[in-house]
């Protein structure tokens, strides 16, 4: 394991578990130090740091490293959004998910990304549902 020695960190890295650290440290760094930060956090079991990796300083989905990482990723993701929902129904949380389908699935073609996008159509319609009965009750 490397020894980091440079902290530009104002958060009290000694708090945080190793990922969030190595997360929060590549926050201050330039993108080539930022993506080496950002893997190491993912080493360390910190899933967002790959996340943040793939939608601000990735490659094409073809040339991404980690291609199988971030599919898992992003269905586990999925199914955490709707479990969120499923314990606490909300417009919000139904909000998250139907974005997740309509940002597309990473490394879709176009045809498949459309088509996983017409999953977040009747979400969009509880949420209408939602808000009027919302509005009604206050």
């Amino acid at each position: 394991m490397q020894v980091l020695l440079h902290i530009s960190s104002p958060v009290d890295l000694c708090k945080l578990p190793a990922g969030a650290a190595l997360f929060e440290m590549a926050m201050y760094h330039s993108k080539n130090e930022q993506r080496r930060f950002l893997k190491q956090a993912y080493d360390f079991h910190f899933e967002e740091a790959l996340f943040y990796d793939y939608e601000h300083c990735g490659k094409a989905y073809e040339d991404y490293e980690y291609q199988d990482d971030i599919r898992e990723l992003f269905s586990f993701r999925i199914g955490q959004y709707t479990r969120v929902h499923d314990v606490n129904p909300s417009p919000k949380s139904l909000d998250r998910l139907a974005c997740m389908y309509e940002n597309g699935y990473p490394g879709d073609n176009e045809e498949r990304r459309k088509a996983f996008a017409l999953k977040a159509a009747p979400l969009r319609k509880k949420i209408t549902v939602m808000k009027t009965a919302t509005e009604k009750l206050l």
